[in-house]
């Protein structure tokens, strides 16, 4: 497994490591782990090393221990223009999840590796999951970002790919939501660390959300049969659809009408179909 990896919780933007890296090479692995959920590291670290993939642990940081100025720093106010995505206030937890998933991004910049594939403890992993996890050659042209968790849900999907037992599929809606399995390329995880702060969302809303600024330049793509789910456990997020409420902002609620309906302008002429996608 490794020694675990200590990064920085507050991360600056992104300037200049990324061009002074030798060229990239093969699939980072890493798993985001809280110090107190030994046992959900202890079951990842077991269905890894069963398929033989080696992993790095990122030290998750934790909610509960930013202070109140820290998250006040870190959120983005209710009427910045980057709330347009998500209007919403943002638990403690889903900071500290943001800037667990901006750790990664950041080592994996500082990596000769070409693809990060970040992953959260409480996963299942198919048998399938190492054709996906050991080498990018199977990833098209073009495509940055793949999510290879998923459930059983209708999606209306753009351009496909063959590959490997499966399917890729690009997302046009609606948002493919979760961050439990992911590959994410070093020119997107260096803009996305360029692009990120003050934080205005949950980190998949942020990543995946077809309109978002980061999402309109890599797209979120998911298999037609995912190779990861979810264990049915308690969540360490707490419950998004309980939230403390945001005053109104008429810029930003006009700034989410013109990027969504953009975005649905540049989508109603695009080659796409309902599909539902699903898991081993």
């Amino acid at each position: 497994m490794g020694e675990p990896t200590t990064v920085s919780h507050f991360l600056h933007p992104y300037q200049t490591c990324f061009k002074m890296l030798p060229p990239p090479t093969n699939i980072l692995r890493l798993v985001v782990n809280l110090d107190r959920s030994a046992e959900r590291l202890e079951s990842i670290s077991k269905q890894l090393s069963a398929q033989g993939l080696s992993f790095q642990r990122i030290h998750a940081i934790d909610g509960r221990k930013l202070s109140s100025e820290e998250l006040a720093r870190l959120e983005a106010p209710y009427d910045a223009p980057e709330k347009f995505v998500f209007r919403k206030a943002l638990w403690p937890t889903e900071i500290a999840c943001f800037l667990s998933h901006a750790a990664c991004w950041e080592k994996l910049v500082k990596s000769n590796c070409e693809w990060g594939l970040i992953m959260e403890d409480d996963i299942v992993l198919s048998p399938r999951f190492k054709l996906f996890a050991t080498s990018s050659d199977w990833i098209p042209q073009g495509v940055h970002v793949i999510q290879l968790h998923g459930s059983r849900q209708t999606f209306t999907v753009g351009e496909n790919y063959p590959v490997h037992d499966t399917e890729l599929f690009r997302i046009i809606q609606p948002t493919p939501l979760c961050t439990f399995a992911y590959l994410i390329h070093r020119e997107a995880a260096a803009y996305a660390l360029a692009t990120y702060m003050p934080i205005p969302a949950p980190v998949d809303d942020w990543l995946f959300c077809p309109y978002s600024d980061f999402a309109k330049r890599f797209p979120p793509h998911r298999l037609l049969s995912a190779c990861v789910w979810t264990l049915d456990g308690p969540s360490n997020i707490g419950d998004r659809a309980c939230r403390r409420r945001l005053p109104t902002s008429v810029k930003v609620r006009l700034l989410r009408a013109i990027k969504s309906g953009g975005y649905r302008l540049t989508t109603m002429f695009q080659k796409k179909r309902s599909l539902t996608l699903t898991h081993d």
